[in-house]
């Protein structure tokens, strides 16, 4: 467990390091091959450091337990890498817990639980 969190983490040094930024990370985009090899995939709320918006400001995309409270505000502040290590948090959490670090029955919930909890 602990490697594929390193290995991870890597994947998103590399990633940032290239301006790019995952804006989805969660247990579903960790794929893991026979060799015990862990890919992150889904790169398709990326975003891209080159000045280029993406999604229409104000806009919430993503996974909602996954997501950092900044990535929340839908626009109001800026969403940087940061926002994936933050994910990347709460996907170990999870992983290693085998429950969910946010359990709200919806988005409201889990929301609140995000900008308010622990």
């Amino acid at each position: 467990m602990v490697q594929i969190g390193i290995d991870v983490a890597e994947a998103l040094h590399y990633a940032h390091g290239s301006g790019v930024t995952h804006r989805d990370l969660k247990p579903a985009n960790l794929l893991l091959d026979v060799t015990g090899r862990v890919w992150v995939a889904d790169f398709g709320l990326a975003q891209v450091d080159d000045g280029a918006a993406l999604t229409m400001e104000g806009e919430v995309l993503g996974t909602w337990r996954y997501m950092s409270p900044e990535q929340l505000m839908g626009g109001r502040v800026i969403v940087d890498s940061l926002t994936d290590i933050y994910s990347l948090g709460v996907t170990l959490s999870e992983l290693l817990c085998l429950q969910p670090a946010r359990d709200g029955k919806d988005r409201h919930e889990v929301r609140t639980q995000v900008a308010f909890g622990d």
